[in-house]
């Protein structure tokens, strides 16, 4: 290009509306070298919204989703705007969108695509009508729950109400000319079936009951008081009983094995159980119109006594002295005897019996002293008692043969002869004063005695041998 030379610009439009445009040198310049230029996007895209069918009167009974899908011929459909009753507008970007109504109402939905030119299309509207809630009987003519005497004519009317779509039906099947079934006696119920114009249904009932007044009073029995264990009372047991929707003149009946009938006026009635004994207690109850209820049996067990405990012990074999071993004994050490006890209940029954040491086990004597065994017992009905078997241990003498004679020089022994005058026993002419004799439950009695007459060691070993036990033990017996 030459200092002078300027370009020059050529411009031609195309038949199919494309601008040609060129820029030559030196002073000439040609429509067939221009270069294309796109034309500006002038139009508007297209938008389509689409709904679910709704019932055949308009109405959705659930939540409505819309598609929404735009398109440009032109150019790209950068975002879909829509709206609800011309609330905020929610902008979407792209070609499609999804919007929801979730809310009952007579909704209007509104949208538009913009393409990237900024070409909007038109606005479209839709009606959506949403019922989401069944309609409901406002009012019914006669209290919920009533009671009607038999073959009563009884009216009863009732009212429908929606508060979006509106009732289309109110209707149902047991009424009679608007009335009441009240041909038989029992419960019952009308269902009024109720529908609004979205197709929403709903089942309401109208509860009742028919009383025939030949029917008798209802009537129950509950028992309370020191309750024991296993059903049992373990002291006063007091009686409820109790007439269900009972009106004026009611009179209630009831009798307890081994008294009198008795009868009250009124809907309740209680009385106390105060003897142990198991009792089958008959109650009814009669209305007004002498229609008395049948005979029912409630059954009170009562037991206020505790199991009595027996004890005892005996020899394990044949001894001297004795044979039985009495509560608080004296006894030799190492000497057997086995312990017996039993436990008794006259009502409710024996539940354990239980001691220290098992039933007919040997009682322990081998250390000095005092001792004691416990036996406790429960009955079924809870009652609890206890009793102490006690005894002393002591040590005893050894035993000696009445038929052998005494050492010279020692003192004569019980059933023995005295010893001879000047051996070293008692002055001669001197009466011996003998000591008294241990008696224990051993059987033996130990000689700590001087010399005596064998008069009297004979009469002193017969009385030993025939009440020792009785004179020498002690006796005591613990609950």
């Amino acid at each position: 290009m030459t200092p002078r030379s300027r370009p020059r610009a050529l411009a031609a439009l195309t038949a199919a509306g494309t601008i040609l445009f060129t820029l030559a040198a030196g002073g000439s310049a040609s429509a067939d070298d221009a270069a294309p230029l796109a034309a500006p996007d002038t139009g508007a895209p297209s938008l389509i919204v689409e709904l679910p069918q709704p019932s055949p009167r308009g109405w959705y009974t659930a939540e409505v989703p819309i598609t929404l899908a735009a398109a440009d011929m032109e150019g790209p459909v950068t975002a879909i705007h829509w709206s609800v009753d011309g609330g905020p507008a929610t902008v979407v970007s792209g070609a499609s969108a999804t919007a929801t109504i979730a809310t009952g109402g007579e909704h209007v939905f509104s949208a538009f695509a913009v393409d990237a030119a900024g070409n909007r299309s038109g606005t479209l509207t839709r009606d959506v009508n949403v019922d989401l809630a069944a309609p409901w009987v406002a009012t019914f003519s006669q209290p919920q729950d009533a009671q009607f005497d038999l073959g009563e004519q009884v009216d009863l009317g009732y009212i429908c109400d929606d508060d979006l779509s509106g009732v289309d039906s109110c209707t149902d099947e047991d009424r009679v000319d608007g009335r009441l079934d009240t041909a038989t006696a029992g419960p019952k119920e009308v269902r009024v079936r109720a529908a609004d114009v979205a197709g929403n249904e709903q089942t309401i009932s109208y509860r009742y009951t028919v009383v025939d007044e030949a029917t008798p009073p209802t009537v129950s029995a509950s028992v309370s008081g020191a309750q024991g264990s296993n059903g049992w009372f373990a002291g006063d047991a007091t009686v409820t009983l109790t007439v269900a929707e009972a009106e004026g003149g009611t009179i209630l009946h009831y009798q307890v094995p081994g008294g009198e009938p008795v009868s009250v006026a009124g809907t309740a009635a209680s009385f106390d159980v105060t003897s142990d004994g198991v009792f089958d207690i008959v109650y009814s109850a009669e209305d007004a119109e002498g229609n008395r209820s049948a005979e029912q049996t409630i059954t009170v067990r009562r037991d206020s006594v505790a199991p009595v405990i027996d004890i005892s012990a005996g020899a394990a074999a044949p001894i001297f002295a004795a044979d039985e071993v009495p509560n608080g004994a004296v006894v030799a050490q190492g000497a057997e005897f086995a312990l017996d006890y039993t436990c008794s209940d006259e009502l409710s029954g024996v539940e354990t019996c239980e001691g220290d040491i098992p039933t007919g086990t040997l009682l322990p004597t081998d250390d000095l002293g005092y001792h004691e065994i416990l036996v406790t017992s429960s009955d079924a009905a809870g009652n609890e008692s206890s009793a102490i078997f006690e005894y002393t241990v002591e040590v005893v003498g050894e035993p000696t043969d009445p038929e052998t004679p005494a050492e010279p020089g020692t003192p004569a022994q019980p059933g023995g002869p005295a010893a001879p005058s000047g051996s070293g026993g008692a002055p001669s002419g001197a009466a011996a004063a003998p000591r008294p004799a241990a008696a224990t439950v051993d059987g033996w009695l130990a000689s700590t005695g001087g010399a005596a007459p064998w008069a009297l060691t004979i009469a002193a070993a017969t009385l030993v041998g025939a009440g020792a036990l009785a004179l020498v033990a002690r006796r005591r017996l613990v609950d």
